[in-house]
């Protein structure tokens, strides 16, 4: 009887996130580990209960927090990407492309100055022109 052992990976892998936990002690917390998109690792997102008074108020209100993350994390959210807002992330192929847009423009502008100084031709704007 040969075992063989299996590799399965984590379920933070398979899913791309951790279930939310509830931490007592000293302070009071719920976080998770979520997937950044940015970087490609598990990133930790930690919500304060702290600042709630009485304990018994403490564990509704984080019990409430972690059937809502649950939902949202379960519906493919996450808190590394905002969609609201216009920071939020783009496509490295994109705005590279945009950047060597204006380098090759610049690129082609001085060309065109260097050949108008060495040919002594004072025609920068018809030359400027032409690349459009």
């Amino acid at each position: 009887m040969c075992s063989t052992r299996k590799n399965f990976s984590p379920k933070s892998e398979v899913l791309g996130f951790t279930y939310p936990k509830l931490h007592t002690g000293k302070s009071w917390y719920v976080d998770f580990f979520s997937l950044d998109p940015a970087t490609g690792t598990m990133r930790r997102k930690k919500y304060m209960l702290d600042s709630i008074g009485k304990v018994t108020d403490r564990r509704k209100r984080a019990q409430e927090m972690i059937e809502s993350l649950m939902k949202l994390l379960r519906s493919g959210w996450s808190p590394w990407v905002n969609v609201d807002d216009n920071r939020g992330y783009t496509l490295l192929v994109n705005d590279s492309a945009k950047k060597g847009i204006k380098w090759t423009f610049l690129l082609l502008f001085l060309s065109c100055v260097l050949v108008t100084i060495i040919v002594g031709e004072n025609r920068i704007i018809d030359n400027i022109s032409r690349l459009y």
